[in-house]
């Protein structure tokens, strides 16, 4: 009878394990039965729209006509190259941005245009106030180069923004930039006035023309000579002024005291002839100083103006 009780025990534990093998997990959170990759959802999301969706990191890649999506960063890596056909419109989620560390060519024919702006409202995933959906723009970083022309850049915090030298690498013409909110176009941290070329034709556009960079130089800025020149004319400006101040201060000293000793009684010739050059030596580099901080004082001046 022990044997048989015994017997029946353990089936009955065999079979209350194997129903506990095959019972569903617990959830690892209350009200919580799995984790959402919300980049899926909202890759979903816009294709059923009929947009196109740009990956994160671009090599060697030609996109458009049509419209495109960005829900990431966008990097088009170093030795890489993205090409954007005319009739391109990329609209970007909030806070996204487009990073150049190779070469970027986007080019449209007469009549036709290439659209950079923000994901409109009503298209967006996540619906927020319109205030907190812009996107920040086109970012160049030292060693990247930029070809634009017929572009428009709408909707972003910083329309372009440039980093080292510009020479040989930065090309742009025919931009409107007028839409964006902070600063259009920055270089090296300076905010930059784009001037306003005459647009190429189309036979212009045949082939990807050399990136000659010289378009920013033309408005007259040079990034990479104003922090230096300024620099050394601040140096030049503080050095005069208390090259001046000292010697204005020696002038006043020791022509009070030449006034004072006109009496032969009183002074000797030698103490006479002392202040009168010291004096005479204080109003010079008093003179000298002056002049030296206006020279670095106009220095300063053209680093802004230029």
């Amino acid at each position: 009878m022990n044997h048989l009780c015994r017997f029946v025990f353990l089936v009955a534990a065999l079979c209350g394990q194997l129903y506990a093998d095959d019972a569903p997990a617990p959830p690892s959170e209350p009200g919580s039965y799995g984790t959402v990759d919300i980049a899926r959802v909202k890759a979903r999301h816009y294709r059923e729209q009929g947009f196109e969706l740009l990956p994160g990191f671009i090599s060697d890649t030609t996109i458009g006509p049509g419209q495109f999506a960005v829900i990431s960063d966008i990097i088009v890596g170093k030795g890489a190259n993205l090409v954007i056909r005319p009739g391109t419109v990329i609209m970007f989620e909030p806070q996204r941005r487009l990073v150049v560390e190779g070469e970027l060519f986007a080019a449209a024919l007469d009549g036709a245009t290439i659209v950079f702006t923000h994901m409109p409202h009503e298209s967006r995933y996540i619906k927020i106030n319109i205030v907190d959906s812009l996107w920040n723009g086109i970012t160049v970083e030292p060693g990247g180069r930029l070809f634009l022309n017929r572009i428009v850049v709408a909707n972003a915090t910083t329309g372009i923004e440039v980093t080292g030298a510009v020479e040989g690498r930065i090309d742009i013409s025919c931009v409107d930039l007028a839409k964006t909110t902070i600063s259009p176009l920055t270089v090296n941290g300076r905010n930059i006035s784009l001037p306003n070329p005459q647009c190429v034709g189309s036979a212009d556009l045949a082939a990807p023309p050399p990136v000659v960079g010289d378009t920013v130089v033309k408005a007259g800025h040079r990034p990479e000579w104003e922090l230096p020149l300024r620099i050394g004319s601040c140096t030049v400006a503080a050095g005069g002024a208390v090259l001046a101040a000292c010697g204005f201060w020696q002038y006043r000293k020791y022509g009070r005291l030449y006034k004072q000793s006109t009496d032969p009684s009183r002074f000797t010739s030698e103490e006479i002839d002392e202040y009168r050059n010291k004096a005479a030596r204080g109003e010079i580099c008093g003179i000298v100083g002056a002049a030296v901080a206006a020279l670095g004082a106009a220095g300063i001046t053209v680093t802004f103006v230029f």
